[in-house]
């Protein structure tokens, strides 16, 4: 039985870092909706009916820094808008996963977009907090560090399906620093629940964080020139954002003018199905011999999973209709074939059908919907159109 309330939510909260809102910029924001709180440097939206009325993304572009999104059955997504200058996107792009995390281009901005639809999540959790907690990873990007987007990897592919890695998916670069996490970075793994025995294990890999001493960072600067140390003060006394992101990749070269040569041989890039199944080893009787193979345990689990939360997972289907517009059509439409593989699991083929003909007949004006539907095998033949 569910723990869940059968009511939706949504909170949306976003955060403004480099630069605070203007008294425009709150008008604006504030004509979005009435179910807001909002602050010079925060909006917190939340929805027990309906949805935000506008594009989160672009709202995120024009305002503020950071978005976290949160709803009662499982949806988590975390944003960071990136200044475009000081990211490298192509290495931003090696942690990327379909579904789970994404980055882009869009104006003078870089957009990280990570995701997931928790359907293990067994409870009502409140949305108020974790932004704030987790803000400090935004700044950690931007000082190169990238044990975020690895965590967020790792979220990905446990939530994955073994057979579904058509082809060998290695990881990407192992960071420095996986066996010892900052605060934010704990709450990271919370918040997206990421398994500890698989963080555990994928950590094995990754080197200690390089500890910068007080006197290397003072010989460090000694080495600027008195033109350079005068530019940086002068920038930093015009209020300039990012001056402690420059300095700080500054300093860098100068401990590590060759960081490639100093990092020598690139370590073996371990596959992400050799990652899960150390996992299952490790959680599995070693006396106990188990004839089916690793891929199907994986997918029994998984599916096991899903079951116990069948009713929640209708309950989103409906509240994505309800959005009427494509992508959350799509998204409905991949929770419905989850849903699918459970009821053939289980053996209630009939039931599920009849679910099916139900939203077909609620939803019948929808073309959208009903286009997808077919497109995913999904009427019963009773009701193909």
């Amino acid at each position: 039985m569910s723990e869940y309330p059968m009511k939706e939510y949504h909170y949306y909260e976003f955060q403004a870092v480099d630069r605070s809102l203007t008294k425009e910029d709150r008008q604006v924001i504030s004509r979005l909706s009435n179910r807001l709180q909002l602050t010079p440097n925060q909006a917190i939206f939340i929805y027990y009916k309906g949805d935000f009325p506008g594009d989160p993304q672009e709202v995120l572009l024009r305002y503020f820094d950071a978005m976290l999104y949160l709803t009662n059955w499982g949806t988590k997504r975390l944003m960071f808008r990136l200044p475009k200058a000081f990211v490298n996107l192509d290495v931003l792009k090696q942690y990327t996963l379909e579904q789970y995390i994404s980055c882009s281009s869009v104006r003078d901005s870089v957009i990280l977009n990570i995701y997931c639809a928790d359907e293990s999540n067994t409870g009502w959790i409140d949305g108020e907090g974790w932004l704030p907690a987790m803000l400090p990873l935004r700044k950690a990007l931007l000082h190169q560090d990238y044990r975020l987007l690895y965590l967020a990897w790792l979220m990905a592919i446990q939530r994955t399906y073994l057979k579904q890695f058509e082809l060998p998916l290695r990881e990407p670069p192992v960071p420095p620093g996986l066996q010892t996490l900052s605060e934010s970075l704990h709450d990271f793994v919370e918040f997206f629940k990421i398994d500890r025995e698989l963080l555990r294990i994928a950590a094995e890999a990754s080197p200690e964080l390089p500890v910068v001493s007080d006197v290397m960072l003072s010989d460090a600067l000694k080495q600027f020139s008195r033109n350079e140390c005068e530019d940086f003060l002068l920038r930093l006394a015009q209020g300039q954002p990012y001056i402690p992101v420059e300095l700080h990749r500054r300093i860098q070269e100068v401990l590590a003018p060759n960081p490639q040569e100093q990092q020598g041989n690139p370590p073996v890039r371990r596959e992400a199905i050799a990652l899960l199944q150390a996992v299952e080893q490790e959680k599995e009787p070693p006396e106990e011999e188990n004839s089916e193979t690793d891929d199907n345990h994986h997918e029994k689990t998984a599916l096991e999973t899903l079951s116990q939360h069948e009713s929640q997972l209708w309950i989103k289907v409906n509240a994505l209709i309800e959005r009427k517009q494509i992508k959350a059509y799509q998204e409905a439409v991949q929770i419905l074939l989850q849903l699918k593989d459970v009821a053939s699991y289980q053996g209630t083929e009939a039931a599920f059908e009849e679910q099916i003909a139900q939203l077909h007949k609620r939803y019948s004006r929808l073309s959208g919907f009903r286009l997808r539907l077919t497109q995913a095998d999904l009427l019963p033949e009773q009701v193909t159109e």
